[in-house]
């Protein structure tokens, strides 16, 4: 990378990244409420489930106030931005048949490279 970032294309990135987290938390927290979290395991439900929370986030994300605090953090914080652009194309390249192990870690890589990217401090 030429150390530049189109802003457009690193804001929507960084969307698309937290709605993306946004789902796996929350999915991850329904597992853990009693009652909820085996229903919501069951394959259909999950699949649905998860769905109806990625359009709920989604629709989040689109409102003003969050598209002020993405374009704000890439503002900010445009040296970190240069490594998260990299880490989620490197993962949006990764081949079909690519193994489960290498793209937990490309994921991974791309989460770690977020939370520090959109964190509060720094």
């Amino acid at each position: 990378m030429s150390g530049s970032v189109d802003i457009t294309d690193l804001v929507d990135k960084t969307k698309s990244t937290f709605i993306d987290w946004a789902v796996l938390y929350i999915y991850g927290e329904e597992l853990t409420i009693p009652g909820l979290g085996e229903f919501v395991a069951l394959p259909i439900i999950k699949d649905i489930d998860q769905q109806i929370v990625r359009t709920i986030v989604t629709i989040l994300a689109d409102a003003v106030e969050m598209q002020g605090f993405f374009l704000n953090t890439a503002i900010r914080k445009a040296t970190q931005a240069s490594e998260f652009v990299a880490a989620v194309n490197l993962k949006n390249a990764l081949p079909e048949d690519v193994s489960d192990e290498e793209y937990k870690k490309a994921e991974q890589n791309q989460m770690a490279l977020f939370r520090d990217f959109v964190s509060a401090v720094a």
